[in-house]
C-alpha cells in the first residue's frame, strides 16, 4: 500500500526521501498489484517508485551502475548512446501504466485511482535516475 510523505525509500544503495508534498509514494515493484500483474503477464516489469506531487504522477526508475560499471551487461545497456537502456525503461513505464490502470479498476486501493486520474489528465512525468560509475571505465 502506498505511503504518504514524508517517507524515505531505499533502492539499491541509494536513499530517496519524499517530503510531505508527496501525496502517494510507493516502492511500486514491491506492491501486491504489481506482483499480480507480473504473475498474469509474463515478462512484465515495473518502475522503482510511483508518486504524486502537485497533481502530477511521477514514475521513477533508478539505475545504480557504481558497482557494476565494468560488467558487460552494463556496457551493453549504455552502448549506442543509451538506446538499449531507453528501451528497458520505456518497457517498465508501459508496464507500470498498465498495472496502475488495472489496480485502479480492481478498486482495492483508492490511491491507484488517483494515479490513473493523473495519467488521464496528462500530468505524467518519467524520471530516470542514474548513479553512474567511473565514466572512464565504462
Amino acid at each position: 500500500m502506498p505511503e504518504r510523505g514524508p517517507v524515505t525509500l531505499r533502492e539499491e544503495d541509494l536513499d530517496f526521501t519524499f517530503d510531505a508534498d508527496w501525496k502517494i509514494c510507493s516502492h511500486w515493484d514491491q506492491e501486491a498489484v504489481y506482483s499480480d500483474l507480473k504473475g498474469q503477464v509474463s515478462g512484465s516489469h515495473g518502475v522503482d517508485f510511483v508518486g504524486i506531487r502537485g497533481g502530477k504522477l511521477y514514475l521513477i526508475e533508478v539505475k545504480d551502475y557504481r558497482t557494476f560499471e565494468k560488467q558487460s551487461a552494463t556496457r551493453e545497456k549504455l552502448a549506442h548512446d543509451g538506446s538499449p537502456l531507453a528501451e528497458i525503461v520505456a518497457a517498465k513505464e508501459r508496464d507500470t501504466v498498465a498495472g496502475l490502470v488495472g489496480a485502479a479498476r480492481t478498486g482495492r486501493d483508492p490511491a491507484w485511482k488517483t494515479c490513473v486520474e493523473s495519467i488521464v489528465g496528462r500530468d505524467l512525468w518519467v524520471v530516470l535516475w542514474i548513479a553512474p560509475g567511473d565514466q572512464n571505465n565504462v
